[in-house]
């Protein structure tokens, strides 16, 4: 809610044409005048008590607001942080099990020509035993 600027006594009587008619409706005396003078200082006195009340509730609720708003990016920077730890946990355990299947492949090439390697050799035993 923005607030604006404090009313000023111009701005005041603009916005009362009531108050301006009667100003000029009426002969001022001195002491008229100097009672309408206090009137209008009074009147823009408490327009700025007012303004100035209004901004303090404004501040409020934006310094009650900006909380809120800190403390909901330090629950989402957490939030994320426990994610990335998550995700770091879960790349390590990745590349765990990767290098543990190509140690499985490499012993199981290994195996497989061992395997190829006495076949052929039991074909050759049996050849020289004939």
């Amino acid at each position: 809610a923005a607030l604006g600027r404090p009313p000023s006594s111009a701005a005041m009587v603009a916005f009362e044409p009531a108050a301006d008619q009667a100003l000029t409706a009426t002969p001022l005396s001195a002491t008229n005048a100097a009672e309408c003078c206090e009137g209008q200082e009074l009147a823009e006195a408490e327009a700025s008590l007012a303004w100035l009340s209004k901004l303090h509730e404004e501040r409020k609720e934006l310094l009650s607001e900006n909380q809120r708003l800190h403390e909901a990016v330090g629950s989402a920077r957490e939030m994320a942080l426990q994610k990335l730890e998550k995700a770091k946990r879960e790349r390590v355990r990745l590349q765990s099990n990767n290098r543990k299947l190509r140690e499985l492949t490499e012993e199981a090439r290994v195996l497989a020509k061992a395997k190829a390697e006495a076949k052929a050799l039991q074909a050759v035993d049996k050849e020289l035993v004939q």
